[in-house]
C-alpha cells in the first residue's frame, strides 16, 4: 500500500536573497520525448527534432553508451553498454542519420528494433540517442559537410536521450528517504533534496517527482517537481534536487510523491 505520511515543517525557512539567478542558456534545438521506452510487442519508436532558431541548422545522430552515477545521477560516458550481455545499440537502427532543418521546422527520426533469435533475460537494456548540432558555414548559407580535416565540423549543441528496451514486466520498487530542504543562495530559492532508493532489480525506473505544499488553512498547491527523475538499473540510490517555486515556507506540510513518469503507478509518497 502507498504510504501517506506527511513531512512536517517544524521550522520556518526564511526568504532567500533574490537577484543572483543566472540567465539560462538558450538552446536552439529541442527533442521530444526526452526518454524513449520500447516494451512488449513494440518494435518502433519515434523522436522529433525541432529547430527552434531563426537559422537553417543541421544535426547528426549516433548512439552513445553512458552509465549513471549513484547519488548524483550524473552520466559518465563508457566504451561498453551498461549491460554488456546485450548491447542495445547493436540491435537498434534509425533513419535518417543527418538532417537539415529550416527555421522552426521539425522532423521525426524513427528507431527500429532488430532482434534475431532468443530475447535477452527480463530487464532494462539501454543506450543513448546522441544528437550533435553542426556549425553553419556562412559561405554557402548551409552546413559545412565533414571533409576529414580537423576543423571542418564544429559541434555547437549536443543532446543525449536515453533509449530503453524493456523485456518483461518491471518488478522495481522505490522508497523516499529523509527529505531535507536547503537554501540555494545563488539562484535565490529553496531546493528540496529527495533521496530515493530503488530495489535491487534488473529493471530501472523512469520516474517523476512532485511536491505539494499544504498550508495550515488546508489549501494545497504544487510548488515543485522533476519530470526526469530516473533511476537506471545499474544504480539503486539517487539524490534528486528539486527546485521549489517559493522562497519562503511558514508551517504547513509538504507531500512528496515519486511516481511513474507519464503513468499512474505511485512508488512512494511521504
Amino acid at each position: 500500500m502507498m504510504k501517506n505520511k506527511l513531512l512536517n515543517l517544524a521550522f520556518a525557512l526564511v526568504a532567500l536573497a533574490a537577484g543572483f539567478a543566472a540567465a539560462p542558456a538558450s538552446a536552439t534545438v529541442a527533442i521530444t520525448p526526452t526518454a524513449v521506452l520500447i516494451e512488449g510487442r513494440q518494435r518502433y519508436a519515434d523522436v522529433t527534432l525541432i529547430n527552434t532558431s531563426d537559422l537553417v541548422d543541421s544535426y547528426e545522430m549516433s548512439w552513445r553508451h553512458t552509465r549513471m552515477t549513484p547519488g548524483t545521477g550524473a552520466y559518465t560516458e563508457s566504451d561498453t553498454a551498461p549491460t554488456p550481455e546485450f548491447d542495445l545499440a547493436q540491435h537498434l537502427v534509425f533513419s535518417p542519420r543527418r538532417i537539415t532543418l529550416a527555421p522552426h521546422a521539425s522532423q521525426k527520426v524513427r528507431m527500429a528494433l532488430r532482434l534475431g533469435g532468443q530475447l535477452p533475460p527480463p530487464g532494462d537494456y539501454r543506450t543513448h540517442f546522441y544528437l550533435s548540432q553542426m556549425a553553419s558555414n556562412p559561405q554557402n548559407g548551409g552546413i559545412e559537410a565533414e571533409t576529414g580535416t580537423t576543423n571542418a565540423v564544429t559541434i555547437r549543441v549536443s543532446i543525449s536521450v536515453p533509449v530503453i528496451y524493456r523485456v518483461g514486466v518491471s518488478d522495481a520498487t522505490a522508497k523516499i528517504g529523509d527529505v531535507r530542504p536547503q537554501a540555494n543562495k545563488k539562484e535565490g530559492r529553496i531546493d528540496l533534496v529527495v533521496p530515493v532508493t530503488k530495489s535491487e532489480s534488473a529493471f530501472g525506473i523512469l520516474g517523476e517527482l512532485n511536491v505539494v505544499y499544504e498550508s495550515a488553512d488546508g489549501s494545497k498547491r504544487h510548488i515543485g517537481g522533476m519530470s526526469n527523475a530516473h533511476i537506471f538499473r545499474e544504480i539503486s540510490q539517487r539524490d534528486f534536487v528539486v527546485p521549489l517555486g517559493v522562497n519562503t515556507l511558514q508551517g504547513g506540510q509538504l507531500r512528496i510523491t515519486y511516481k511513474e513518469a507519464g503513468g499512474d503507478r505511485v512508488y512512494d509518497t511521504k
